[in-house]
Formats: structure tokens, C-alpha cells, sequence
């Protein structure tokens, strides 16, 4: 996925690779940084590091809410990869305590790109379980999921971009209640489809994709 991923990203373009736990692999960060890129990655409580002297864990800090501090130049995992980052910041009000391992290097950048991921967050519940349900698609084969996946990112464009053409026109007190709206704009433009098919109403499509040619002339 990186060496894919690397193919299309310009060499010139900075690069910063947010992940959550599921990304804590001492080999994909080091493959992020043969490419160039920074990366910062959330990592266990019991997180094994060493400094210029010897082994810690980050278990072993005596973490309270409201504490921060970081860490540099400190090896991550027995297998010593690094000097990297190692930031802790434990927010009032949430159960644990952030921690982080990363290539830049202050505290408050790697921090303020890390919150930049939970804005992705919404794309994940929209592709499963408030929206496409992937996850019931028992695809097997990598190529037919990745164009599966194709697919529905494009929908999701789509649908976000009619469910803001629903709100912008007033229509959607046809679809919900006109007290309030708890619903994002993807479940709008859902719901909106399923209210034209339902009145016999053409589907708007508001959306259209533009493929670039290397030349720089688009195609439509």
C-alpha cells in the first residue's frame, strides 16, 4: 500500500502518516521513513523504549489527567528503531492517556497532527455501519475489495455532496424533523435517495468526477 501510495504522491510533497493502534509495527514505520515522510502513531501503555541509558516502559510513568510530557530521541520497542518522539498527554476528562511515537519533532506538531485523524472517523462508519455495511461484503480477493472500496468512496462523495443540496433547497423537512438535525450530510443524502425512489422522483447526481491525464488536461 505505501510503495502504491508513493507512486502517485510527488516526491516534493511533504508527507505525514497518522495511525492508530493497529499501527504500531516497528517495520511499516520504518518503511515510512526509507520514503521520506514523517509519521505519528499512537502506541500501547506498555510501550518498551530506551534511552541513552537503559529500557523503560511507558507503563511505569505515573500518568495523572492533565499531565503531558514527551520524550526525544528515545529507541522504540527491544529492537531499538529510532531516535524518535515519544509523547504522552492525558486530556481531563477521557478515560487514559494519549500516547504517541513519532519522526517529528515537538510535542505540540506531533499533536496537532494527530488530531487531524479522528476526521477520517466519519468516513469509517459511513463505509460500514451507518451507511455502505461493508463489513457484510465477505469479499475475499484484495482486488475485488479494492474496487469495491473504489466504488464506495466515490458514492460517498456523492452522497455528501446531495445531502448538502438537500439542505441548501429546504428539503429536507421532507426526509426529518425540523426542530433539529442529528444526521450528517451522507445519511441525508441517503435518505433523500430512498425518498425518490419511494415518490417516484428522478435522483439528483450533483457530482461530477474529473480524471486528470499527465498532460494536465482533464477529462470529465
Amino acid at each position: 500500500m505505501l510503495q502504491q501510495a508513493a507512486q502517485v504522491i510527488p516526491t516534493e510533497r511533504p508527507v505525514i502518516f497518522l495511525g492508530n493502534g493497529e499501527f504500531n509495527g516497528v517495520d511499516l514505520r520504518d518503511q515510512i521513513a526509507r520514503l521520506g515522510w514523517h509519521f505519528v502513531c499512537r502506541v500501547p501503555k506498555n510501550t518498551v523504549f530506551a534511552d541513552a541509558a537503559d529500557w523503560y516502559s511507558l507503563s511505569r510513568f505515573p500518568l495523572q489527567p492533565g499531565d503531558r510530557f514527551e520524550l526525544e530521541d528515545v529507541f522504540y520497542t527491544e529492537r531499538g528503531f529510532g531516535p524518535l518522539l515519544l509523547v504522552a498527554v492525558w486530556p481531563e476528562g477521557q478515560k487514559e492517556p494519549l500516547c504517541l511515537v513519532s519522526n517529528l519533532e515537538f510535542l505540540d506538531e506531533a499533536l496537532l497532527w494527530y488530531k487531524r485523524r479522528f476526521t477520517i472517523e466519519t468516513l469509517f462508519s459511513d463505509q460500514k455501519s451507518r451507511g455502505f455495511h461493508l463489513g457484510h461484503s465477505h469479499l475475499g480477493d484484495p482486488q475485488r475489495l479494492e474496487r469495491l472500496l473504489l466504488a464506495c468512496c466515490l458514492a460517498s462523495l456523492w452522497m455528501v455532496c446531495l445531502g448538502a443540496c438537500v439542505v441548501l433547497n429546504g428539503g429536507k423537512a421532507c426526509i426529518h424533523r425540523s426542530d433539529r438535525c442529528d444526521l450528517s450530510l451522507f445519511q441525508i443524502g441517503l435518505l433523500w435517495i430512498e425518498y425518490c425512489l419511494n415518490e417516484g422522483l428522478p435522483v439528483p447526481v450533483p457530482l461530477w468526477i474529473r480524471r486528470f491525464c499527465p498532460d494536465r488536461k482533464s477529462v470529465r
